[in-house]
């Protein structure tokens, strides 16, 4: 078992998971359909890069929204 940050909340994962299925998985079961950005271990990480990053024990993401207003 391996365990990760996901927006400073932890998570117990059975195995490592590729970044885009981890994102599915927790994420409202599915990708958010608003604009967003993933932050891993506090690199920013490039949409067409999930399938290739496999979460590690004790990484930290961060899920960010984007906020339009004024």
């Amino acid at each position: 078992m391996l365990t990760v940050q996901l927006n400073g909340e932890r998570i117990v994962l059975e195995q490592p998971l590729p970044l885009d299925q981890f994102l599915m998985q927790y994420l409202t079961g599915s990708e958010p359909s608003l604009p967003f950005a993933v932050a891993l271990n506090g690199v920013f990480v490039p949409k067409q890069d999930y399938s290739l990053r496999l979460l590690n024990h004790h990484d930290a993401l961060e899920v960010l929204s984007l906020i339009v207003g004024g």
